[in-house]
């Protein structure tokens, strides 16, 4: 069972990297962006409202930028870290919302397999 303050701390860095992401996207102007905020579509969430277009990979990588760093100084473990990137490049590539109980799964999963393949 994950404990609440890693959910915690998770989420909240899940949701800052996804605002972040939908902030660093290519595929809308300024104006779309802001158009879509102005509509109710929280910054959150725009990544719902685009496809990571080409190289997908590093274009995650150019989303996502130093989404984890305030996260590594609360949790060293570099398991959370990994856990909480490819649980958000998940959900941008799916356009799917965050879901708190779907990454209480995705951290309870690779909490076990780093578990599992500690030394």
């Amino acid at each position: 069972m994950t404990p609440e303050h890693l959910l915690d701390a998770c989420e909240v860095a899940v949701v800052h990297a996804l605002e972040q992401a939908g902030k660093r996207t290519k595929t809308l102007s300024r104006g779309e962006r802001f158009q879509l905020v102005d509509s109710g579509v929280p910054q959150h969430d725009i990544h719902m409202c685009v496809h990571v277009d080409g190289d997908q990979t590093a274009e995650l990588d150019r989303l996502l930028r130093d989404a984890w760093t305030a996260l590594a100084v609360v949790y060293p473990a570099l398991w959370v870290r990994v856990a909480c990137d490819e649980y958000t490049r998940a959900l941008i590539l799916a356009r799917r919302p965050h879901d708190r109980d779907a990454l209480r799964r995705f951290l309870e999963t690779a909490c076990e397999h780093a578990s599992a393949t500690a030394p």
